[in-house]
């Protein structure tokens, strides 16, 4: 948007309600850590989803503010960081999310239960791998690598190297949630004691309507 020859005031108008954008997405993150400080909670592989969340959450917010400055969004703007943070807000938070979700929620649907250590095994090798992806993608705008490319220069083939290395990782650690969710099949009706402390877990299956 900056970069389609706007007027200054325009520019500064927008940069500062885009800016303004920051003081309640940090309460957001804020409360977020809180509870989870405050709440005894139970260690599931929903709340390290969350905690996965909070962090992409964190990260894009800070990136987004960096391209809320007109001024040093024109230097930004059509480069690998944008792209950066991009997948940091919308692709890997938004999966994040609904992983977490679906972990939660789905054996309250269901009685179908997957495996923890699987889960578990999955979800840190994802944060480990999904993290060494996108944040290197940062560094790459400052090399000068462009969004749209037809071949890049052998100054940045290392970190393009390493970026590919991870993404295998992250292949992997989907491929291993994947699996997992064929162990909901072999845990049919077995009561599990984590969720117990869940107040969805209180009603009965299939839940009532408005219960």
């Amino acid at each position: 948007m900056y970069s389609v020859g706007m007027d200054t005031d325009s520019k500064v108008y927008f940069s500062t309600a885009t800016i303004m954008i920051r003081i309640p997405t940090g309460v957001k993150v804020f409360t977020w850590c809180i509870n989870l400080l405050e709440t005894a909670t139970y260690s599931t592989t929903p709340l390290l989803w969350g905690a996965l969340f909070i962090w992409l959450f964190t990260l894009g917010r800070v990136t987004g503010i960096v391209l809320s400055n007109a001024s040093v969004d024109l230097m930004l703007h059509d480069t690998y960081f944008v792209v950066a943070h991009f997948h940091y807000v919308l692709s890997m938070r938004a999966t994040s999310a609904v992983i977490m979700g679906s972990l939660h929620y789905w054996p309250i649907f269901t009685r179908l239960y997957h495996s923890d250590f699987i889960v578990y095994v999955s979800s840190l090798l994802f944060c480990f791998s999904v993290n060494r992806v996108f944040f290197p993608i940062h560094s790459l705008r400052v090399e000068g690598m462009p969004r749209r490319y037809v071949n890049y220069s052998v100054l940045i083939a290392s970190t393009n190297k390493f970026i590919g290395y991870s993404l295998i990782l992250t292949i992997i650690s989907t491929v291993i949630l994947l699996v997992s969710l064929k162990t909901f099949l072999g845990s049919f009706f077995v009561l599990n004691i984590d969720y117990k402390s869940s107040s969805e877990w209180a009603y009965r299956f299939p839940s009532k309507w408005h219960s």
